[in-house]
């Protein structure tokens, strides 16, 4: 019984490191992303920062590629799917 409790107690925590580490990279790729913008076009807006902190993976890495050829930070966020 208290080799299941361990195993059950370790299952839980490594699950809970790797939800650690995927949040971890969101965050750091957001980070990324508004440095990069920040670069580009000066200061980033507290809304389009709350945009991109909280938009998903998939959303940042569709952002990360568009902003090369963005033009503007509204067009960008328009276009990059985050409104």
């Amino acid at each position: 019984m208290a080799m299941e409790i361990q195993k059950l107690m370790d299952e839980r925590k490594e699950e809970g490191l790797e939800q650690g580490r995927v949040e971890g990279l969101g965050q750091g790729a957001a980070a990324i992303a508004l440095s990069l913008l920040q670069q580009k076009f000066g200061v980033v807006p507290q809304d389009a920062r709350a945009q991109i902190e909280g938009a998903s993976s998939s959303e940042i890495a569709e952002l990360a590629t568009a902003i090369r050829d963005a033009e503007s930070l509204d067009d960008l966020l328009e276009n990059g799917g985050l409104n």
